[in-house]
């Protein structure tokens, strides 16, 4: 019993940390390009992303509903509801991107007001965030296509699309940044651009897989259902909450501790950030897997199954993340010179990277413990945890350390990583209760 266990955790979250592993290396690629140019546009483009992950917590979070339902669909082997479910799914995230563009454009001078900008690095947040932002209806679709094939356990066809994002972000990185072949050299313009062009790849890789689903129609009205949108919805709402709690955080950290110490430390923190997001992919396959696997044991009434899924998925993902930290605390160097050949930016960003390694072993249980929360249907408190955790600690503490008592970025990531220590503690609580097994959706 055990062995099959893991093998149904290992089939389903290594390649998904392939394929998230895939995703991130879009933003790591065009920040590694971009660091050529100088540290204040790898300060702007980090801090874009960082807005962009504000913009983007609706559709991870809406994936996230869907995900729980196709699952609990698929186990109930509901397949004529589930493709309801996703062709209700697809077209509701798009029409959200598609509305929020207006908003996002004329708006964009305000948004850099309020996350307090510097100066000198503004010119290059604007030209990267117009060049990208037209490409958010792609993103948005992006995540619900992901959602389906997780949840009905598939998910090579997600990695395959997130290695056909890389080679296309990494070719067009290397046409638009520079120059190259006759293209025009767009400098951070043309990194956003790529990004763009790569979640078009993406989204097409994914509909062509699926399209079968998506054409199986019984009758016309099985196109769109409101009912099956508010039924998504109602999962999905609290996940949404959760994502903006945990995206606007993060924005709060960089307008009040981060921003306020000027380019080269933005710069500093957001290479930081890129190298803690890939160590983030174990974290995210592992926490998808005992999510699909939770609510896939629930839909076939099997509630101890689901919780030895969610305690192998820890298991497993704790023993790569300690390897990681291992990696980022003896060589950082090393990896700071993908990104930046500035000293002063090396030496700002290695206390914060050696503070992050000490504890990056407390996100296994954090995002593992909650990913089965959230699969069993169980958002609210995963939301009620997040904007506690985020709004009580993390962004009082990186003011505090990071700003007040002047440990700079090392203490603006041991705030971080205090958030991460006290959701796992309580996740660990919460799966202990039991009562996530006898929930509905």
């Amino acid at each position: 019993m055990k062995k099959a266990i893991d093998f149904r955790v290992l089939k389903l979250a290594l390649p998904t940390i392939v394929s998230q592993i895939s995703l991130t290396l879009v933003q790591v690629v065009d920040m590694a390009f971009i660091g050529r140019l100088g540290p204040f546009p790898l300060a702007a483009v980090g801090i874009i992303i960082t807005l962009l992950w504000v913009i983007q917590a609706a559709s991870q979070g809406w994936g996230v509903g869907l995900t729980a339902i196709i699952a609990r669909m698929e186990g109930q082997r509901d397949f004529s509801s589930l493709r309801i479910f996703f062709r209700t799914g697809i077209l509701s995230v798009l029409a959200m991107g598609i509305l929020l563009l207006p908003f996002l454009y004329f708006f964009r001078q305000h948004l850099f007001q309020l996350i307090n900008t510097p100066h000198e690095v503004l010119p290059y947040c604007e030209e990267y965030y117009l060049a990208i932002i037209g490409f958010l209806p792609f993103s948005f679709a992006f995540e619900s296509f992901n959602a389906y094939f997780r949840a009905r356990g598939d998910s090579f066809t997600p990695m395959a699309a997130g290695l056909a994002m890389n080679l296309a972000n990494i070719l067009f990185d290397w046409l638009l940044v520079f120059g190259v072949a006759g293209f025009p050299a767009l400098g951070i313009a043309g990194a956003a651009l790529a990004s763009g062009i790569s979640y078009i790849v993406g989204c097409l890789v994914l509909f062509f897989r699926s399209c079968k689903e998506i054409m199986n129609l019984e009758k016309l009205k099985d196109i769109y259902r409101l009912s099956y949108f508010y039924r998504i919805f109602a999962v999905s709402n609290a996940a949404v909450v959760e994502r903006l709690a945990m995206s606007i955080s993060q924005l709060g950290v960089l307008t009040i501790a981060v921003n306020p110490m000027g380019g080269k430390s933005i710069a500093a923190f957001n290479i930081v950030m890129r190298l803690a997001s890939l160590s983030f992919m174990p974290g995210f396959g592992f926490a998808i897997s005992a999510s699909a696997l939770t609510g896939q044991s629930l839909g076939e009434k099997q509630p101890e199954m689901a919780r030895r899924y969610i305690w192998r998925s820890a298991f497993y993902c704790a023993l790569i993340m300690i390897a990681i930290s291992l990696l980022y605390y003896f060589l950082a160097d090393p990896l700071f010179s993908i990104f930046t050949q500035d000293p002063v930016v090396v030496e700002l960003a290695r206390p914060a990277l050696q503070v992050y390694a000490i504890f990056a072993v407390f996100l296994s249980p954090t995002m593992v413990f909650g990913g089965g929360l959230r699969g069993a249907g169980d958002t609210r408190f995963s939301m009620y945890t997040m904007l506690l955790s985020r709004f009580v600690f993390r962004l009082p503490l990186a003011w505090l350390f990071g700003i007040t008592l002047g440990y700079g970025l090392a203490g603006v990531w041991f705030a971080m990583c205090f958030d991460f220590f006290f959701r796992a503690i309580v996740f660990w609580i919460r799966l202990r209760q039991g009562k996530w097994q006898h929930l509905q959706v």
